[in-house]
């Protein structure tokens, strides 16, 4: 009763916590009971236990395995540790599992030890505190002792002589503790002239009781320097106005001097106002927050270039303090030298603030590209001090652009905390394996073109996409590959350019950008390690490259003949069968047969082997023989690092090609069938001369075809063989199966060629049916119509593309005695 009591008060609170309801609300009873109905279902289904406890096994032994064995014992020990009483220790720790995320790259072993410590150390007692509960302002506390009737000098001495009467040492300088460091420098500070603070305090006193006279101050040129040089190393003054917001330098309406003329000062204070403001500029942007990181490291240059320009500035106000010679105070001469010292920073001040207006994508590296160029102008007009300062700048955000270069260059991986544009950007994380190297990684263009990267380095850029690119794909073949890279310090593989600027400044005949473009293929080459070996390799020898190049001549192009006698005949039958009742084109029982003919093959994985019929309609019993196998489809598929070089999980061309061939092989088949009928057929019929032509038709396609396409296919072997990349093999098989379209006909635009071809071949199909004279001679009469026809044609195609073996093609056509006019003449060579 307790318990429900307890749990009924519980969810009263609850449903007052989260709907905001009282007891006296007319929902509230409601809700209650439907919170105690949820708090008492006990129906969830619970963690399974044995599969936490597995799962962590397995990360003691993965971590075991990264060579962490210090965090796998750590592990270990702690999970021994925990209590085994608690209910819910099986969820806790599957929690745990699921919000961990690479433990063994991103946990510190001293991380975890001091998770249990203190996080301050422990609080000593100081002379601060002690003070403050006693505080040493007492009288007389720190007088000199002297010794009294009642004190231990009386046991000492006993005569006026004895020394216990004379005052004791100060105690100013024992009273300080070692470890008291700011008692201890008080005493080693030196006290300024009060007169010299006086006299300046005098002169600030008078300036700001003059400052609201409408008349005009008269102002000393010594005072004017000051304020000038005190202004551009950015401290507030009392002559010139400083915008807030803008750090804009503005000079008070009337400025009267006492010796020099009005107009001459007021110019170079103008002067002064505008450098002023551009340096103000410069030191608020340095304080600005930029994203990218490169932008964050020329603030920082930026920064110790004012620095540096203060420390000048400071040198000349030295002059005026400590001069040990007669100084003239000047003005002109003080703004002069500060325009010299400032000049530069001036000069990127104006790029800076250009960039600051600029939006876009483009903006991350519009400043790099505008400081290479002024760089670059500035050495050509030997302005060093100006090229000194620009390239400085440059250089320093440069270099830590390249971090991300250099990451997916050694990893093939990109910087998730890089900020800006990167050159290479992930297009697709989800991208299908079989198209990883064309979708996954893609380098980021501008609208005409060229790489989203700084100028200097759009030469290298394909060279740093490929090699990253290469790396990824290889880690994706084998996760060996690159073990211990992502540890590796990116402080000690940056470029060196630290000693472009003094070769230059030595002078160098060699210009900035080309001094740079060394430097940077330099770095390039040594940081770099060219995968692509390795990764042809592996394609080649571990992932079937090279038994699939083996195995399609035996797949599609007949190179084994009884194979594909064997398969071929059984098409022949299933087509031309008219009784069987299922029908012909059942897929599964066909990629049964194919792969059962070409299982003794030892170069062809018959596990690949699968047929498919592209046309149901072509397929139908409708048309003819011929026109059925059209619709035929044999695949070998390939793995998925084979389909990031032939784009495709089966090759179409090949397919088609091997339909091709079955076609030619059904007219051959359908001529060699009414061989035993010739007895019966009367020497005056044309039915034997048309019959032999046709077979010397099917005879010359059925060797044209299997000649051509092994020759193309050793050809396409031996340059793949020759490829150096990936991107040569996609090219190499492109090119490949465009010579197979072209010149086995089966190309989109040479469609009336092959419907020439395979109404010639429907021709073996009907001559087989009839031995009527009449129907033979128009089977006749359009063999030869069909035939001139794709004669002209093959020769047309084959001067259009330049292919030799078409221009063959047609030539053994007419030589052959298939093409005659005159048929007493092909009567005769019949015989």
């Amino acid at each position: 009763m307790a318990h429900a009591a307890r749990l009924d008060e519980l969810a009263q609170s609850l449903v007052t916590a989260v709907t905001g309801r009282t007891p006296e609300n007319a929902t509230f009873k409601a809700l209650k009971h439907h919170t105690l109905r949820g708090l008492k279902d006990q129906s969830h289904a619970r963690i399974n236990q044995f599969a936490v406890k597995a799962r962590l096994e397995g990360l003691t032994e993965k971590l075991e395995i990264l060579g962490r064995d210090d965090l796998a014992e750590a592990l270990q020990s702690r999970l021994e540790e925990l209590p085994t009483d608690l209910r819910w220790m099986p969820e806790v720790l599957a929690l745990l599992l699921d919000l961990s995320d690479r433990p063994a790259e991103k946990t510190a072993l001293p991380d975890v030890v001091n998770l249990n410590k203190s996080a301050s150390p422990d609080v000593q007692l100081t002379w601060q505190e002690i003070i403050a509960q006693d505080p040493l302002d007492e009288a007389d506390i720190w007088d000199d002792v002297e010794a009294a009737y009642h004190s231990s000098g009386d046991e000492l001495g006993s005569g006026p002589d004895d020394d216990d009467t004379q005052p004791t040492i100060s105690t100013t300088a024992t009273s300080v503790g070692s470890d008291d460091s700011g008692a201890l420098a008080r005493l080693h500070l030196t006290q300024p002239d009060s007169e010299c603070l006086a006299n300046v305090q005098a002169g600030r006193d008078i300036w700001q009781a003059q400052r609201p006279s409408q008349k005009g101050r008269p102002l000393s040129e010594l005072q004017l320097v000051r304020e000038t040089l005190t202004m551009l190393r950015g401290y507030p003054t009392d002559l010139f106005i400083v915008a807030a917001a803008t750090g804009r330098v503005t000079l008070p309406s009337r400025i009267r001097m006492a010796s020099t003329s009005n107009d001459a000062t007021i110019d170079v204070l103008l002067r002064c106002t505008k450098l002023g403001s551009s340096l103000n500029f410069l030191r608020s942007w340095t304080k600005s927050v930029q994203p990218a990181m490169h932008i964050r490291t020329m603030q920082a240059a930026t920064n110790d270039l004012l620095g540096a320009l203060s420390s000048k500035l400071g040198e000349i106000e030295q002059r005026f303090i400590t001069s040990k010679i007669a100084t003239v105070v000047s003005i002109v001469d003080v703004v002069v030298l500060a325009e010299s010292a400032a000049r530069a920073l001036a000069q990127l001040a104006s790029i800076i603030q250009v960039f600051s207006l600029s939006d876009g994508r483009t903006s991350q590296l519009s400043l790099l590209d505008s400081l290479y160029d002024q760089a670059c102008s500035a050495q050509m007009s030997e302005d060093l001090l100006l090229f000194e300062v620009l390239a400085t700048v440059f250089l320093d955000g440069l270099r830590t652009y390249l971090r991300s270069i250099a990451t997916w260059i050694m990893t093939g991986t990109l910087l998730t905390s890089a900020q800006g544009i990167p050159l290479v950007k992930d297009a697709n994380a989800r991208c299908e394996l079989a198209e990883l190297w064309h979708n996954r990684y893609v380098m980021n263009v501008t609208r005409d073109g060229s790489p989203f990267a700084p100028r200097c380095v759009h030469f290298a850029a394909k060279q740093i996409f490929s090699l990253g690119k290469a790396r990824s794909f290889l880690r994706c073949l084998d996760q060996t590959v690159g073990d211990g890279l992502e540890t590796f310090d990116l402080r000690n593989l940056m470029p060196p350019f630290g000693g472009i600027i003094p070769e230059l400044r030595s002078g160098s005949l060699k210009s900035f950008s080309q001094r740079l473009d060394t430097s940077l293929q330099s770095w390039l080459e040594s940081i770099s390690t060219d995968c692509t070996p390795l990764l042809r390799f592996k394609l080649w020898n571990e992932h079937g490259l090279r038994q699939m190049m083996l195995a399609i001549p035996y797949v599609f192009f007949s190179k084994d003949g009884t194979a594909f006698e064997t398969f071929a005949d059984t098409m022949v039958e299933r087509v031309t069968n008219n009784e069987q009742q299922e029908p012909w084109s059942d897929q599964f029982l066909l990629s049964e047969v194919a792969q059962t003919a070409f299982s003794n093959v030892a170069q062809v994985n018959d596990q690949c082997i699968q047929v498919r019929i592209a046309d149901e309609l072509a397929a139908s019993s409708k048309g003819s023989f011929v026109r059925r196998l059209a619709a035929f489809k044999l695949e070998y598929t390939f793995a998925w690092p084979l389909q990031n070089i032939t784009r495709c999980r089966t090759s179409l061309p090949h397919s088609r090609a091997f339909a091709f061939l079955l076609q030619v092989y059904l007219a051959s088949s359908l001529l060699g069938k009414s061989f035993l009928d010739l007895r019966s057929v009367p020497r005056s019929s044309n039915f034997i001369p048309l019959r032999q032509r046709l077979i010397n038709f099917t005879d010359i396609l059925s060797s044209y075809v299997t000649t051509a396409s092994h020759g193309i296919h050793e050809s396409a072997q031996q340059h793949l063989e020759a490829a150096l990349d990936i991107d040569g093999m996609v090219d190499v098989w492109t090119n490949y199966s465009k010579s197979l379209e072209n010149s086995l006909l089966l190309s989109a635009r040479l469609e009336p060629v092959r419907d020439a071809i395979t109404g010639m071949l429907e021709l073996s199909e009907l001559l087989a049916k009839t031995t009527n004279p009449d129907s033979i001679a128009v089977l006749q009469d359009q063999f030869e119509k069909s035939l001139s026809f794709l004669i002209a044609g093959i020769r047309g195609v084959s001067r259009a593309g330049g292919d030799s073996a078409l221009e063959t093609l047609a030539e053994r056509l007419e030589w052959s005695g298939v093409w005659v006019e005159n048929r007493g003449g092909l009567a005769q060579l019949n015989l």
